[in-house]
């Protein structure tokens, strides 16, 4: 049984392992299947009211973050978005304040090197991490 167990054990940490080594890094954020739908490992799709507040030009975590754009979900989920290839920064720009069908991937914007930029520092003298977001693939405008 013991060594049943530690085989069952050994499989799943392999499994992990090959997740994060196919997906990205650990700290990435790994897709979630989508229920019902023809690909299970299609990215989802997001609606609600898209925002936007330009950075400040002051040294601050907003501005080191650098996330302008947000939607709020139908039911009231906040979500952090992020610009794409297929998806520009004006774009996002035109569809604020608008009733929105988003779909994209998710991703962690990686930490500055404390060493070289200027950055919020956690306890241990490191850069903070920024704020994991959507990078928009699609946008449909809906009114």
């Amino acid at each position: 049984m013991k060594n049943l167990l530690s085989f069952v054990v050994l499989v799943f940490v392999s499994s992990i392992s090959l997740a994060l080594h196919t997906y990205g890094e650990a700290d990435d954020v790994l897709p979630i299947p989508v229920p019902g739908s023809q690909d299970p490992w299609a990215p989802p799709i997001y609606s609600g009211q898209l925002h936007f507040s330009e950075l400040s030009r002051e040294m601050s975590f907003e501005a080191y973050d650098g996330l302008e754009f947000w939607l709020i979900e139908d039911n009231g989920y906040i979500r952090p978005l992020e610009e794409s290839e297929s998806v520009d920064h004006q774009r996002l720009i035109n569809a604020k304040d608008k009733n929105v069908r988003i779909q994209g991937e998710f991703f962690s914007p990686p930490a500055s090197n404390s060493r070289l930029d200027n950055c919020p520092i956690n306890d241990d003298g490191e850069c903070l991490r920024r704020t994991s977001r959507l990078k928009v693939t699609q946008l449909e405008i809906l009114n």
